[in-house]
């Protein structure tokens, strides 16, 4: 995502749709394709995607989710894994 958005000048939306194409190739293969569908949806909705990938990870795994992040705690709604701000 970072290479697409500097050195490419990529959109937010224009880097969704090359990393979704890139995960729908039948030579790729990602650790969990439906964690990766969760966090380009939530990159879509305006999240980072490393934040919106660890997020989307930690969903099946944990009971909460820490972080020091005031935006990720403003902009990610997660009813599954409860996001806490740490101070």
């Amino acid at each position: 995502e970072w290479v697409l958005r500097y050195a490419y000048d990529f959109t937010p939306v224009q880097i969704a749709d090359a990393l979704e194409k890139l995960a729908g190739l039948s030579q790729v293969t990602t650790e969990s394709a439906s964690q990766v569908a969760q966090a380009l949806a939530g990159f879509r909705e305006g999240l980072d995607f490393a934040d919106a990938l660890h997020l989307a990870s930690a969903t099946d795994q944990v009971s909460s989710f820490a972080t020091f992040d005031q935006k990720l705690v403003k902009n990610a709604a997660s009813p599954d894994c409860p996001i806490r701000l740490i101070k």
